[in-house]
């Protein structure tokens, strides 16, 4: 059975950030797969100049999946979890639309997120969780990135305040035995 890959639009973001979606693309494979409210985020935020990258999802994961009416409940409950007092009605349902599609019909599958709700919420329902450093450090160990490119990513992401762990950041030596590890 093949695992498939989903991603939340954050993950997305990283790599349109860094100008590689193509490693994206290679990491994930032919196994990528999306939800609806993810792939309608990442096209609206492909418009910013800055980002125009996220525009290449659709490559990589292909037709987005739409809940069905019975998943909408589902959906519901797992966002309002999520969210917080003053989150807007749309504020997380791209992660939990994923978890719920993806617990349901791609058991086992993989969910690449940042989100540490998201992560907490997608493990109880069974799912693995990877996130971008996760991605970053298996292109490493892979060959698939040379380790001072991937430092350079790292910082590049940090610069833009997005999230990744200490260890992975706060030097190149620390960096180094996060990767080896």
């Amino acid at each position: 059975m093949t695992v498939l890959v989903f991603p939340d639009t954050t993950v997305v973001r990283n790599f349109a950030i860094l100008h590689r979606m193509d490693l994206l693309g290679l990491l994930v494979g032919e196994r990528g797969a999306w939800c609806g409210t993810v792939a309608r985020e990442c096209s609206d935020q492909a418009k910013n100049e800055a980002l125009r990258d996220m525009a290449l999802a659709p490559d990589i994961f292909g037709a987005p999946w739409y809940p069905e009416a019975a998943e909408q409940i589902d959906i519901r409950v797992v966002r309002d979890g999520l969210a917080s007092p003053g989150d807007g009605p749309h504020q997380h349902l791209g992660e939990a639309e994923t978890v719920v599609l993806a617990s349901r019909r791609a058991p086992g599958a993989l969910f690449v997120t940042d989100d540490r709700g998201a992560t907490l919420v997608a493990v109880q329902h069974g799912l693995k969780v990877v996130t971008t450093a996760g991605l970053i450090r298996l292109a490493v160990k892979t060959g698939n990135l040379a380790a001072d490119v991937a430092w350079g990513y790292v910082q590049t992401l940090v610069a833009q305040d997005r999230w990744i762990p200490w260890e992975a950041r706060s030097t190149r030596a620390s960096f180094d035995s996060w990767v080896a590890g």
